[in-house]
C-alpha cells in the first residue's frame, strides 16, 4: 500500500512533498502552530490560531484568533515593543465593532469583534504607519458625544483664507473644540489628505471641493514640505486649541 493523500494535514503533506510555495493571485491563509506564541504569552488562549496570509508566496498579513493586546502581540512578532499604539479609525459592524490602530514602523493592527463571536486582530504592513506619527496622533482625536453638534457634519466648511492670511483669536471667537479641530485639518483636506477618521472622513466628504488624493505616506513627503509659512502657522494655531482634548 502507498502512501495516504487524501485527508491528511498540511505537515503530513510537507514530509511527502516539501513545504508548500502559495501561488496565485488570491490570497492563501495557513495556520500555524501556537507552541512558540504560548511559550512567550502564555496567556495567550490554548485553544487561539495564529493564521498567516500569502499572496504570491509573499506574507501579506498575520491574524490571531481571538483578539489579544496588539503590543503583546507585536513583540512576540517582530521581537522589540511597539514604537507607539494609535487608535486612528473606528467603525460599528453588525453586533460589534472593527479599530484601525497605527503600532509603528509600517504595522497596522486591524481588530474585529463580531456578533458571532469571531474576535480577531490582524497585523499588516502600512507605509502610513511609520515615524513620524503627527497626522495620526492629531486624527485620532475623541469627539465627546454629548458635545457634538451633528450640523457640523452637514455644514459647508469654506476656509480656503486659512491659506492665505494667518488667524487669530477674533476668528474663532464663539467657536467649538470641534470646529476648530474641522478647520484644522481643512487645511490638509484642501491639499488632498484621505482621512482615516470617521468623522473628519464624514465631514469632508460631504464638502463639494474635497478630492482625497495623497495617503499619509505621500502627502507626508510630496506635500508637507510644499505647506506655506501661513498655512504652517495656522496649523499651529488651531492645533494648539484642540490638542488638550486628545
Amino acid at each position: 500500500m502507498g502512501r495516504y493523500i487524501f485527508n491528511q494535514n498540511l505537515a503530513k503533506m510537507a514530509t511527502h512533498f516539501g513545504m508548500p510555495n502559495p501561488v496565485g493571485e488570491e490570497p492563501i491563509t495557513l495556520d500555524f502552530p501556537i507552541d512558540a506564541l504560548r511559550k512567550s504569552i502564555p496567556e495567550f488562549p490554548q485553544d487561539g490560531k495564529l493564521q498567516i496570509t500569502f499572496v504570491r508566496s509573499i506574507v501579506k498579513s498575520v491574524t490571531f484568533r481571538p483578539d489579544f493586546s496588539a503590543k503583546k502581540l507585536f513583540q512576540f512578532l517582530f521581537g522589540y515593543q511597539a514604537p507607539t499604539q494609535i487608535i486612528v479609525g473606528a467603525s460599528q459592524i453588525t453586533g460589534g465593532y472593527n479599530d484601525i490602530c497605527c503600532l509603528g514602523d509600517g504595522v497596522g493592527a486591524d481588530t474585529q469583534m463580531t456578533g458571532s463571536g469571531d474576535n480577531s486582530i490582524r497585523f499588516y504592513y502600512n507605509g502610513d504607519f511609520i515615524a513620524p506619527y503627527d497626522l495620526l496622533e492629531a486624527q485620532k482625536f475623541k469627539l465627546d458625544p454629548q458635545g457634538i453638534d451633528r450640523t457640523t457634519e452637514t455644514q459647508n466648511h469654506e476656509y480656503p483664507w486659512l491659506s492665505e492670511r494667518q488667524i487669530s483669536e477674533t476668528d474663532i471667537q464663539g467657536m467649538n473644540t470641534t470646529l476648530l479641530y474641522v478647520m484644522h485639518h481643512s487645511i490638509y483636506a484642501r491639499k488632498g489628505l484621505i482621512f482615516y477618521n470617521g468623522f473628519l472622513k464624514r465631514v469632508f466628504e460631504k464638502q463639494a471641493w474635497y478630492r482625497p488624493l495623497y495617503p499619509i505616506h505621500r502627502f507626508k513627503k510630496e506635500v508637507i514640505p510644499k505647506l506655506s509659512t501661513i498655512e504652517q502657522a495656522n496649523l499651529k494655531f488651531l492645533r494648539d486649541r484642540f490638542w488638550d482634548k486628545l
